[in-house]
């Protein structure tokens, strides 16, 4: 079969806030990393401005806020505050231990890594992306015998040997202590430089855009559809259509690119 058929019967299948779209491969011209976005006043929020490509200053549509999703670097940042509250509590967590020993406090603290707040996340937290894993591995042995070590000095305490407790802590504040903060601290960086967006360049005769989205899966076929009219809050002009995929028999939501290029072509 000629290619330029086949890729004319062909979808492209993004994903997009862990749901699956695609696009008709007819409009599409390329795929490019999203590097640098120049920037330009009075365009509505989801337009992020333009981006240089094919010889062309292509608006560049952030496609999660279009369809009246978060941003990716909105979720970031609701992540990174969260992570942010996990570290307090963990300074809050230490001083209390230390207070236990200097000021004979009895207070109960969660000695299981895995049921504190941020264990039940870490325990839950998942990526594909390589640097980030291996960068919240580091969390496992700090965490784990930051949390274990206060066994330790409460049976110490119960023996009323504080002074080798004491001991015990400032080891402890000088190694595990001080490198799960040095790690919480860098998260922010690290996750954000995490975030891989790509563009998907569309053409429409004459005209251009780039859709911002998470992940560029594959190109299939579709094997059938069904029509979702007014399902999403968007406009009332906009259809989407669930697309059963040839792979595997999975599905997902058709974008009407004709519609968006004329909805955009409104605002720009």
């Amino acid at each position: 079969m000629n290619d330029s058929i086949e890729m004319k019967d062909s979808y492209l299948i993004f994903s997009l806030a862990n749901t699956t779209y695609c696009v008709k491969c007819r409009d599409l011209k390329s795929i490019v990393r999203l590097d640098k976005i120049h920037a330009s006043p009075d365009l509505p929020k989801y337009i992020r401005g333009y981006i240089d490509t094919l010889d062309k200053m292509i608006p560049a549509i952030d496609l999660r806020l279009f369809i009246n999703k978060s941003s990716i670097q909105d979720e970031a940042t609701e992540l990174i505050e969260t992570i942010k509250a996990r570290r307090e509590e963990h300074v809050v967590w230490f001083n209390t231990l230390v207070e236990c020993v200097t000021k004979n406090k009895k207070v109960k603290l969660e000695t299981d890594h895995h049921k504190c707040e941020f264990g039940k996340w870490y325990d839950t937290f998942k990526t594909e992306d390589l640097g980030l894993r291996q960068f919240l591995f580091q969390f496992s042995g700090p965490h784990f015998e930051l949390h274990n070590i206060a066994k330790y000095v409460f049976s110490l305490i119960e023996k009323n040997r504080n002074s080798e407790a004491l001991k015990i802590i400032e080891d402890t504040k000088n190694n595990s202590y001080k490198d799960i903060i040095s790690l919480f601290d860098s998260f922010g960086d690290i996750y954000r430089n995490s975030i891989k967006e790509l563009a998907i360049v569309l053409q429409n005769n004459d005209r251009y855009m780039a859709l911002i989205v998470d992940k560029v899966l594959y190109i299939d076929k579709i094997i059938e559809q069904n029509n979702l009219s007014n399902r999403y809050d968007m406009s009332a002009k906009n259809n989407f259509e669930v697309c059963k995929l040839s792979k595997n028999d999975l599905v997902a939501l058709l974008f009407d690119t004709d519609w968006l290029f004329e909805s955009i072509n409104l605002l720009v």
